[in-house]
């Protein structure tokens, strides 16, 4: 039963609302980005209203949204907070962990995504470690590597590359591993 139905009310959600305004540029329809101001904390966005600990990769998604809106003051201000955010969310100043995932591959690969280019001092130190922890068979994964965790590390590395010809040097043998 759909929630207009049954009388639920949806909770607005920042990520999701990041992914689909992001989606939506792509395609020369962006929309306002004051859409993330209900969304706006002291120090962060917050994914739900009320939401006690930042999530990392909210924070990389509305990012990587707002990086669509060059030219608007409120994206500026708002990419500002975010990569001092995200500056200080790193794990020993390497990768990214976060309250919604279980393995440090994604919001390090989402992180990558959304800082490269930007902000290419906290990226580089995340390729470093991302390149440490592929397996000898060139998977990712902790424990033995999946599918799932190897894609999201090459999507950050390949995400570090195209932003950096320095990078791309690095990630290269990586990814065609």
């Amino acid at each position: 039963e759909s929630s207009a139905k049954s009388g639920a009310r949806a909770h607005p959600d920042a990520e999701a609302t990041a992914l689909v305004a992001g989606m939506l540029a792509g395609y020369g329809r962006a929309p306002d980005p004051g859409i993330f101001q209900s969304f706006e904390a002291d120090e962060h966005f917050q994914r739900f209203r009320e939401e006690g600990t930042p999530s990392v990769t909210t924070n990389a998604h509305i990012l990587s949204a707002l990086r669509r809106f060059p030219g608007a003051p409120e994206g500026r201000r708002a990419t500002l907070k975010i990569v001092r955010l995200l500056e200080r969310a790193r794990t020993g100043d390497r990768c990214w962990n976060d309250v919604w995932h279980a393995s440090p591959l994604y919001p390090t690969s989402q992180t990558i995504g959304a800082l490269a280019g930007l902000a290419n001092e906290l990226v580089r130190p995340a390729v470093q470690w991302l390149l440490g922890e592929q397996h000898e068979d060139g998977s990712w994964g902790f424990g033995p590597g999946t599918q799932e965790e190897t894609a999201w590390a090459l999507q950050g590395l390949i995400a570090a590359g195209a932003d950096d010809v320095g990078l791309l040097a690095v990630t290269a043998p990586a990814v065609q591993l």
